[in-house]
């Protein structure tokens, strides 16, 4: 809350006591402030999605415009419990849930074509898809983007050692449909274990784990907020 007023005292028998206040017109003029200019940088935003249709840079505008949507939520509510006699007005863009669905259904005309080279089999392209379609995007043959990566487990030599290890190299890069990349990453790693099969195993699992949790994911995001 803004706008609240503290104060604090000892009384002469030792107990603390605290009063807080408010003033309602005061705060309600603050909040009134925080939605209008919400308000505009939602719409700024929208529009901007608007303009780039199916577009991660349509995605990102919307994804800001919704958590500007959810804060701007709660600051409406609470203009209407400090000033109660103007009523309830809904905000201009619709509410968080709107800017929420909006986004959903922009995130599904992205398609992404995938190609997964590497000796990691099948699991780093379903890796891969995951990472997208978890996020509301589709993979297909016929997307605007192409996602390009490569995925590798090779022996590592290791000497003075009762463990076999193997080496992960992982990249992968974005392109749009002139073939300009938009975003690249790449990541190595080492799992051992005392047998050669288990160790390519452990391997495999640990680049499962970095492309949908902890290093493809995370930095596709990053980028994504980078679009703002």
């Amino acid at each position: 809350l803004m706008g609240v007023e503290r104060d604090f005292w000892v009384s002469p028998s030792g107990e603390v006591w605290a009063l807080s206040r408010m003033n309602r017109a005061e705060g309600a003029m603050r909040y009134a402030g925080l939605v209008e200019q919400n308000e505009k940088l939602i719409a700024r935003l929208v529009a901007a999605a608007a303009s780039r249709p199916r577009s991660f840079e349509a995605c990102a505008a919307l994804s800001f415009a919704e958590k500007a949507a959810s804060l701007t939520d709660s600051y409406a509510m609470l203009l209407s419990v400090l000033r109660p006699e103007g009523g309830f007005r809904s905000p201009s863009y619709g509410g968080a849930a709107a800017i929420k669905a909006r986004l959903r259904e922009e995130a599904r005309g992205i398609v992404v074509k995938t190609r997964v080279t590497g000796n990691a089999g099948g699991a780093a392209q379903r890796a891969f898809t995951q990472a997208l379609t978890s996020r509301g995007y589709r993979t297909g043959e016929k997307g605007g983007y192409t996602l390009l990566a490569d995925c590798r487990i090779e022996d590592s030599p290791q000497t003075g050692s009762d463990f076999v290890y193997v080496s992960l190299m992982l990249q992968a890069e974005l392109k749009d449909s002139s073939g300009e990349r938009l975003f690249a990453w790449q990541e190595t790693e080492r799992q051992g274990h005392r047998l050669r099969e288990q160790a390519r195993e452990r391997g495999l699992r640990k680049a499962e784990e970095i492309i949908t949790e902890t290093g493809f994911a995370p930095a596709f995001d990053a980028w994504l907020l980078s679009l703002l």
